[in-house]
């Protein structure tokens, strides 16, 4: 189950680039020794592998919203 979020041939440059940057943080965090930086680091790394949040490209075009008026009819 967790090798699907693993193919590469569906990654999008977007979530290349949460996962560099999320590297790059923990890395670091890791020579600087700060805690905060680390957790903000494996943040960027979730989003990218779990493809969740921003990286999945759901907050920049809207897909994301629901049409309540299908839900809500009047009686």
């Amino acid at each position: 189950m967790l090798i699907k979020y693993f193919e590469l041939k569906t990654w999008t440059a977007r979530r290349w680039l949460y996962l560099g940057i999320g590297i790059f943080l923990v890395i670091m965090a890791i020579i600087e020794k700060e805690g905060l930086g680390a957790l903000i680091g494996a943040y960027f790394m979730i989003m990218a592998i779990f493809n969740v949040g921003c990286a999945s490209g759901c907050c920049a075009n809207g897909s994301c919203q629901t049409d309540y008026s299908k839900h809500t009819e009047k009686k």
